[in-house]
């Protein structure tokens, strides 16, 4: 290409080109009352003017060094830094500029800044001025590259499509393009283009200037105090370097460390500080309560407006038993900052200095509780959660995304994790072909872990020195409580203090800031206007109506919006400094007084809990994992398909109890213990219900929820059977029913009180439904069937009618929904549905069910599916096989005339195989899709994923009892089982509980390797529960909920008391004698 101009021979602007740069709120703000020109239009033409040589005033153009490092030197002959100065640079031959190599066009600014940063009296004796000057062009250049590299590349690729770049290679056009912005004339084209790029330009560059003019000024006058109170006394040499670090607010100030020649530092905070050092007060008190804690503070030296604080170093322990010492004084703090209501105590704000970690940012202690929106319905558990120790964000808290989880808590910071999601990226860059691409990247983590020979122990194998720290030092606070309360109490010092109050994440400010650096938002304000007015569409809760416009303010200036608080006030403040009076119910003060009052074991053993929980977030060891089988349960049946039509009878008539079992399959006289097995089902029963969080009329758990297949998160139970309060609910009906005692069941009665209300909001969402899923123990499907148990179970009217309601929603979720497991789709729904329609007579739950068997005849992904119960083959094949049993040929006519007209092979059998006639098209389905599930049997020993999934699917599915290999696998199975002793985890998902679903099946049928099996594994879980108590499959944590908690294991004692009576909830059965197992 020849190069041919593309800009006018001139730099100069328009008169009025930068109004459309103004805010719609500007534009019709009254001539009279508005300036001519808002101050960064002068600076934006003064940046234009600076003489710069060679063509059109000589481009300046990196070679080989970084944009932002290109943008440290200075323009020919410009007096810069009291007399430093550097040239300019231009582009070799062959050169190739760095990837931000755009410093050169946004360069004018940052000369600018410098000249007016040089002109200030801000420097004083002991600062090296070259190295702080060229440190704070490279920044600045940085972060002007980074707000205008979108609109760059936008421009490069117009110009490349033009043909208006010279070059042979895209290296070449690249350095042309550069060549040509960075310009005068360049440079005036495309800000008149984008007049709104050039007031953030001209804006981020006089709050650079004025934030280092300011901290350069305090630091002349406070340089001997620095040197004495923090540095020991020892003259650091001169200052080298301000290195910025976090957020921005109130004008682009940000906390600096400032690095001097020794190498020592030292952080600047351009707030007040008070709040660190009342406290470090608080710290030493409780050192003084718990002996042998000794912890360490962070020596500050307090100016009012602003304040500066040793530079703290991390260091490694010098021994094993110092990383012990580390994780007990962490769980003193976790008390101290627990009492205090604190919060944001990030990877970022805790620093590992030996065997004492350090809180180096305290302006989030005593943060308020914002109001709530109106109409929410109080969740007891949500309320629970928010004022727990997982609110001081210390405790591992996974963000969970795309690239796996990232643990940014004060106890995580791992460096080996990539960030969650994609971060923004460049590909090809530094060539006329760059464009903006998101790809994952590397979480560098925090200085925050103890480490000792090189290695950062996990947090979650010192657990035992936490739990003793926390419990020291709570203890410490309650019995000394009195001296943190009342008007001379510790806890009054705070009252003034200036606290940071965050109305919402950053990540959202932050995302907003990116997002309104898009070219399209930058050539008129009015656009950039409204995608910040974002903000206004998401207000969640009542503050964010009464703070949203300081919001767009502070966005507008660059800033990420600050809000703060006085811990003795119900106000906020803005940061500009504005009052926003009476936004809070209540003062941070009387809301921590509050809570240390009600201080005491029982929330002790509540957070507690809460700790335990929120370490066991941080295993990747797959969630349904468990022990392989002992026995041969592994063995394959005959491959030959079970004969067609051979419905025959089942094995054994009726149930067989423990006494009428054949000869020798268990000891004379052994019998499980009815009385017991209640009482140990009470026992867990009462658990759950100490666990329980109440207000008013609604009862809610906290628990652990499956985040994929090797996460758990902790929230609120949801509304599922597998993890949710309605399986919980089940539970302690069922306990209710069978001990006749009431507080079982008012509990559960409390815990469905937002079901009605939760089904009356999904009515309308397609979106929601169909994320939720129509599962039988992850979707509505077992939504649907839990509602009709309890309605019986409780005699409860409200809920027998929000049944019909859940069976439409389940209804509408299997259209969407690609799920075809038991656990968590298609089949699951089917069982659901079946026992419904038995439970209600609902039309609507038949026709559910046809449509769920239909969809899996169907389905191309059935034939692939792996053996497994919970996910696999064996759940759909018994789900058909039941479907069938219940008289499939009993449909209405117009869907038995869709349903026989011929469909394609390969939806809904092998090749090769003759199609059925309709009415045996599921039986015959079912019985392949069970029999090769039988034919590999998985080695795991697990409801969910393993044998016990699959014999429990053959033993609960009569047509196919009378086949031998079927009848020989079952047997094999539990004789396995009894082999390989009970497990640790008793669940019912992957543990113990779902193993003795299984045997109690089994041993009804009268198989005696399963009878003797159920007698000696069910008192050998009794025999533990007496002892040990509970072990839960929810990563070794005792949450409530059916599949993986408490509520199943003590579902499968009641199935173990009274099989007769109580249902089996792994096979989703109504309490039908003909049908229960």
């Amino acid at each position: 290409m020849s190069g041919t101009p593309i800009f006018a021979p001139t730099s100069v602007l328009a008169p009025d080109w930068w109004t459309p740069a103004l805010t719609l709120t500007e534009r019709t703000t009254p001539a009279d009352t508005r300036a001519t020109a808002p101050d960064w239009v002068a600076d934006t033409e003064a940046a234009l003017a600076l003489p710069l040589g060679g063509p059109e005033g000589g481009a300046v153009v990196p070679g080989r060094v970084p944009g932002a490092q290109a943008a440290s030197h200075g323009a020919g002959g410009e007096a810069v830094a009291r007399g430093s100065a550097a040239g300019t640079e231009t582009v070799e031959p062959g050169a190739r500029p760095e990837p931000d190599g755009f410093g050169a066009v946004v360069w004018p600014f940052v000369a600018h800044a410098r000249r007016e940063l040089a002109g200030r009296p801000a420097f004083g004796p002991g600062v090296d001025v070259q190295a702080v000057m060229d440190a704070f062009a490279a920044r600045l250049g940085a972060r002007l590259v980074r707000a205008a590299s979108r609109t760059l590349v936008l421009e490069l690729h117009r110009a490349r499509k033009a043909g208006r770049l010279a070059g042979a290679t895209p290296e070449r056009r690249f350095d042309d393009f550069v060549r040509l912005h960075s310009t005068p004339s360049g440079l005036a084209h495309l800000l008149t283009e984008y007049p709104v790029l050039a007031r953030l330009l001209a804006c981020m560059s006089r709050q650079a200037v004025d934030a280092a003019a300011e901290l350069l000024g305090r630091f002349a006058a406070d340089r001997a105090q620095i040197v004495r109170r923090l540095l020991g006394g020892a003259d650091p040499g001169p200052l080298t370097c301000l290195a910025e670090s976090g957020d921005r607010h109130r004008d682009g100030r940000a906390v600096a460390v400032l690095h001097f020649a020794s190498g020592a530092r030292v952080v600047y905070k351009p707030r007040p500080i008070a709040m660190h050092g009342h406290f470090n007060d608080l710290v030493r008190w409780l050192g003084a309560s718990v002996p042998g804690l000794g912890p360490r503070t962070v020596a500050l030296i307090d100016r009012g407006e602003y304040g500066w604080a040793e530079f703290v170093h991390a260091r490694p322990c010098d021994t094993a038993a110092g990383v012990d010492r580390f994780y007990y004084r962490q769980g003193a703090l976790l008390a101290l900052l627990y009492a205090l209501g604190a919060t944001d105590m990030h990877f970022d704000n805790v620093i590992a200095c030996a065997d004492q970690p350090v809180i180096i940012d305290a302006e989030t202690l005593l943060h308020p509780a914002l109001p709530a929106a109106l109409g929410d319905a109080p969740d007891p558990a949500i309320a629970a959660l928010t004022t727990s120790v997982m609110d001081t964000m210390l405790l591992p808290l996974p963000l969970v995304g795309d690239q796996g989880a990232a643990d940014m808590s004060g106890l995580g910071g791992d460096h080996s994790d990539l960030f969650p999601v994609d971060v923004v990226s460049w590909d090809a860059p530094g060539t006329d072909e760059m464009r903006l691409v998101r790809r994952p990247a590397p979480f560098a983590g925090g200085a925050n872990r103890p480490t000792h020979d090189g290695a950062a122990p996990d947090p979650t194998d010192h657990r035992d020195a936490l739990l003793a720290g926390f419990r020291a030092a709570y203890d410490a606070i309650v019995a000394h409580r009195d001296d943190l309360l009342g008007l001379r109490g510790l806890l009054n010092r705070f009252a003034d203090d200036e606290v940071r109050v965050l109305t919402r994440p950053t990540h959202v400010y932050a995302s907003l800031l990116d997002e309104s650096t898009h070219p399209d938002v930058l050539r008129d304000a009015v656009e950039r206007d409204r995608v910040l007015d974002h903000l206004s569409s998401t207000a969640a809760v009542p503050v964010h109506r009464l703070t949203v416009g300081h919001e767009l303010a502070e966005l507008w200036n660059g800033d990420v919006p600050l809000f703060a608080a006085r811990p003795g006030s119900r106000d906020l403040w803005t940061g500009t400094g504005e009052v926003v009076p009476g936004v809070l119910d209540t003062s941070a003060l009387d809301a921590a007084a509050r809570k240390i009052r009600g201080m005491g074991p029982a929330d002790r053993d509540d957070q507690e809990w809460i700790i335990r929980a929120s370490l066991a977030t941080r295993r990747t060891t797959p969630i349904h994992e468990c022990p392989a089988s002992e026995g041969p349960a592994g063995e394959p049946v005959s491959e030959g398909p079970v004969s067609e039509g051979s419905a025959g009878e089942p094995v054994s008539e009726g149930p067989v109890s423990e006494g009428s079992a054949p000869e020798g399959s268990a000891p004379e006289g052994a019998v499980l213990d009815r009385d017991r097995l209640v009482a140990a089902a009470r026992g867990v029963g009462d658990r759950i219900l100490g666990r329980a969080y109440q207000d008013g009329g609604r009862t809610n758990w906290l628990g652990l929820e499956p985040a994929g297949d090797r996460r758990w998160t902790i929230m609120p139970l949801g509304a599922g059977l597998a993890t949710g309060y309605t399986g919980t609910a089940l539970f302690l009906a069922e306990l209710a029913d069978m001990t006749g005692i009431e507080r079982y069941a008012a509990t559960a009665r409390r815990a469905l009180e937002p079901l009605p209300g939760l089904l009356d909001a999904l009515t309308g969402r397609p979106d929601h439904i169909s994320a939720i899923g129509c599962g039988g123990f992850s979707g509505l499907g077992g939504v649907a069937y839990a509602l009709a148990r309890l309605a019986a179970l409780l005699d409860d009217a409200t809920l027998a009618a929000c049944v019909e309601p859940a069976v439409d929603l389940a209804a509408l979720a299997v259209d969407s929904d690609d799920e075809l497991g038991v656990a968590e789709g298609s089949a699951g729904c089917l069982a659901a549905m079946l026992s419904v329609h038995e439970l209600t007579g609902s039309p609507a739950a038949r026709r559910t069910a046809m449509a769920c068997a239909d969809r899996l005849l169907e389905h191309p992904a059935t034939a692939t599916l792996p053996p497994g119960f919970a996910e696999g083959a064996a759940g759909v094949g018994w789900a058909l096989l039941r479907f069938a049993a219940s008289g499939a040929d009993g449909r209405p006519a117009e869907h038995e005339r869709l349903a026989a007209h011929e469909r394609p092979a390969e939806h809904c059998r092998p090749a090769g195989h003759h199609r059925p006639a309709e009415r045996d098209r599921f039986a015959e389905y079912g019985r392949e899709l069970l029999v090769r599930a039988a034919s590999s049997v998985p080695a795991a020993s697990s409801w969910c994923r393993g044998a016990p999934g699959v014999a429990l699917a053959l033993a609960g599915t009569p047509a196919v009892l009378t086949d031998p290999a079927i009848a020989a696998t079952i047997d094999r199975i539990t004789a396995g089982i009894a082999r390989g002793g009970p497990l640790a985890d008793q669940s019912l998902c992957h543990g113990e509980s779902g193993r003795l679903e299984l045997l109690t099946v089994a041993a009804r049928l009268g198989r005696p390797p399963a009878v003797a099996a159920r007698l000696r594994q069910g008192n050998a879980l009794l025999a533990a529960l007496e002892t040990s108590g509970p072990r839960c499959g929810d990563a070794d944590v005792a949450g409530p909920g059916l599949l993986h908690g408490l509520a199943g294991i003590g579902y499968a004692l009641l199935r173990l008391a009274a099989p007769d009576l109580v249902p089996s909830v792994p096979l989703l059965q109504a309490p039908d004698r003909r049908t229960d197992a």
